[in-house]
């Protein structure tokens, strides 16, 4: 049996995501199977099966849900930030929410639930915040808590509950708390979860660590001598730069100075041509102005004697050897003289 093929298509992000409810709904997109023709029972059976092992959602509808929650919210101009809660609003936040199975423990409870005393009753708040301070000293400690270590605690942070009623409530809160976890099987708390293990391939379990890549491609630096003339010689090179970037920039504010200079001396001349009030002009560029040139820095002693081998021996490079201008000269005076006529 030929398995079904997922070819690469780039994705369309203007695209709606089609939202799966049966099994029916899956489709392969594999057409040359379907071109072959009918399939036997077997590749069938195979294909329903693999189509039933796709995770669907349960979904209940909320009779009444869009009349006491309308769509009132309306996006604002400006951004939605987040505020990061203080150190006392996080501990004051209750972040365990109680589920279905959690209420209708509470509402069927014989001593403490609907049908019980009103002054014995415990309500869900409670109930709510007791088990979320449990889960958070267990999961602070890594590890369960006693029934006294619960009770200790609980009466220090629940001070609005009465403590004969959180002596009667307790015992049976702290044995359905050790239950859920039991059942569960981790903290009923999402963030002292364990983290999801990388090969782990239940697709229900998420949040997976991200996996560091490799630069297999990255070349390693070569600490040797050669990669430091090349460094040296790359600092040299900079440093003339930044002379000659100095000069020019020295070059174009003297420019400046004389082209406004030379303005000042037109309207000295209109001026003279002019006036003739006799009284002197009061000239616009100010000729006490001091031009500061900047002298390029000083390096060490060492590096200052490493630039000028460096220049010495390119200058020999360029310049003629002395055997070479023997040679030249040798050559020069074994010429013979042309004779006048």
């Amino acid at each position: 049996m030929r398995r079904h093929s997922f070819r690469e298509r780039p994705i369309d992000i203007h695209k709606k995501m089609k939202i799966l409810t049966s099994s029916e709904d899956v489709i392969f997109e594999d057409d040359a199977d379907r071109s072959e023709g009918p399939s036997t029972g077997g590749e069938t059976a195979m294909a329903t099966k693999k189509r039933i092992e796709l995770p669907v959602p349960e979904i209940d509808v909320v009779e009444g849900y869009e009349a006491r929650l309308g769509a009132t919210f309306k996006p604002p101009s400006n951004y939605i930030r987040r505020r990061n809660l203080s150190v006392a609003e996080e501990a004051a936040r209750v972040e365990y929410d109680l589920r279905i199975e959690d209420m209708e423990w509470l509402r069927k409870h014989p001593r403490f639930g609907d049908t019980a005393d009103p002054r014995e009753r415990l309500d869900a708040d409670s109930l709510e915040l007791m088990i979320d301070l449990m889960e958070k000293d267990a999961g602070t400690l890594q590890r369960m808590i006693t029934q006294k270590q619960a009770e200790q605690m609980l009466s220090v942070r629940m001070p609005q509950l009465r403590k004969d009623i959180l002596f009667k409530v307790l015992p049976d809160v702290y044995t359905y708390w050790c239950q859920a976890r039991q059942k569960l099987r981790k903290p009923l708390l999402r963030r002292f979860w364990p983290v999801t293990s990388v090969q782990d391939t239940n697709p229900h379990n998420v949040f997976r660590p991200r996996e560091k890549e490799r630069y297999k491609l990255r070349r390693h630096r070569r600490n040797d001598m050669e990669s430091y003339r090349k460094l040296r010689a790359l600092m040299f090179d900079l440093v003339k730069v930044r002379e000659l970037t100095e000069n020019v920039r020295q070059r174009e504010q003297l420019k400046r100075h004389l082209l406004e200079i030379a303005e000042d001396q037109f309207d000295q001349c209109i001026y003279d041509l002019v006036d003739s009030s006799g009284k002197p002009r009061k000239p616009r560029t100010i000729m006490d102005r001091k031009i500061v040139i900047r002298v390029p820095e000083s390096h060490s002693k060492a590096d200052q004697q490493a630039a000028q081998a460096a220049r010495e021996a390119e200058n020999a490079r360029r310049r003629p050897s002395q055997q070479q201008r023997r040679r030249a000269r040798t050559t020069t005076s074994s010429a013979p003289l042309a004779r006048p006529r």
